[in-house]
């Protein structure tokens, strides 16, 4: 990446500012099995940590374990998504799509056999065989495997790009390397969280508009024309002729 050194530094003044205000990792009821960060890596990219796991909580209430999940219907997963989750229906179609994959290789929904596989090899597989991104990735590497990175998706990037701490031309991978050399191993999950939770607090782009506030709702048709009622009215009264007394 041209000027690396550079961004490098704007990346670390940012997170020196983000860091006075921490952000706690998302609270997820129970312990967290491996093949539920296999769902969150997916639910994770282009969303808040807050949708992540309250689609996790509704698909833990659905399903009565992933085999289940893995023969389900895109169309419900989607609906047990939400349809406010961003990519929706792109993640209806990939997980199902991984999860078997994943039951393929051991007539089972677990992830044992990535834990032989070196960093470089295990990488390769999360990507090529299970359709992960750079993001899906990364996150798997951080949360389960304990391997110092932090995951970017297309949401983090557009922020950091918006705040000058990337060029404009960069991928979410390239600043993703460019954070895994900047940030401290220990640290993480901890800056991920951080920048997650920064682009979440991305102002609307200058073509989309922000709600009306409640004493700024649009007037109905009725409220528009009662302006108009009142003038006509009032001219009605004027050239009308006078009474005699």
């Amino acid at each position: 990446m041209k000027n690396a050194t550079q961004y490098t530094q704007k990346l670390k003044q940012l997170l020196t500012r983000l860091k006075k205000n921490p952000v706690p990792e998302p609270a997820i009821e129970g312990e967290l099995r491996p093949m539920e960060v296999l769902v969150l890596a997916i639910m994770r990219r282009n969303a808040s940590a807050s949708q992540a796991v309250e689609a996790l909580e509704r698909i833990r209430a659905e399903f009565v374990d992933f085999n289940e999940m893995r023969v389900a219907p895109p169309r419900d997963l989607v609906e047990v998504f939400g349809r406010k989750m961003p990519d929706v229906r792109l993640k209806g179609e990939q997980l199902p799509a991984m999860l078997n994959h994943v039951f393929d290789q051991g007539h089972d929904m677990e992830l044992q056999y990535l834990q032989p596989m070196a960093k470089r090899e295990r990488r390769t597989h999360l990507r090529d065989a299970l359709g992960l991104d750079d993001f899906g990735a990364a996150f798997i590497e951080l949360y389960l495997f304990d391997e110092p990175t932090v995951p970017v998706d297309e949401r983090m990037l557009a922020r950091l790009q918006a705040d000058g701490c990337a060029p404009a031309d960069a991928s979410a991978e390239e600043v993703r390397a460019l954070l895994d050399k900047a940030v401290p191993a220990k640290e993480a999950r901890a800056c991920f969280e951080l920048l997650s939770a920064h682009a979440d607090q991305q102002a609307p782009v200058p073509d989309e508009l922000p709600e009306p506030e409640d004493d700024e709702q649009p007037a109905t048709k009725t409220a528009r024309r009662a302006p108009a009622k009142k003038a006509k009215a009032a001219k009605a009264a004027k050239g009308a002729p006078k009474k005699s007394k």
